[in-house]
């Protein structure tokens, strides 16, 4: 594929962010395209079945969203967001029911003071 439209071609495509283009080639795929990119520079998140599991849990419909707004918050590519997010999954088999605790705490804290203000008036 590279040898039929050249490499300044891929590049080109490639600098558009244009994942999609790379399912053209040869064993990638919806899911891969993505890893590819990452290992070829472009800022992105992958699907995984990782982070879809952490982005259904925190709310988020797709990944790369999930990994856009922390990307913002703390100023750190969503490349590294990803693989930050993939790695505490990966080697934590429980990651999945701290997430939900996680959010439970946190919906508690939120909770709390709304009730405590709403008392106050």
């Amino acid at each position: 594929m590279i040898k039929e439209i050249g490499v300044k071609k891929f590049k080109k495509e490639l600098g558009k962010s244009n994942i999609d283009f790379l399912e053209c080639l040869n064993y990638i795929g919806p899911v891969t395209k993505y890893h590819l990119a990452k290992n070829l520079g472009v800022n992105t998140g992958k699907p995984d079945r990782h982070l879809e599991r952490i982005s259904n849990i925190l709310g988020y419909e797709y990944p790369n969203k999930l990994c856009k707004e922390i990307s913002k918050a703390t100023g750190e590519k969503m490349s590294v967001v990803d693989l930050v997010l993939w790695r505490y999954a990966a080697i934590n088999p429980n990651y999945e029911k701290e997430m939900r605790q996680l959010i439970a705490a946190m919906s508690v804290l939120i909770t709390v003071p709304l009730i405590y203000q709403a008392y106050l008036l």
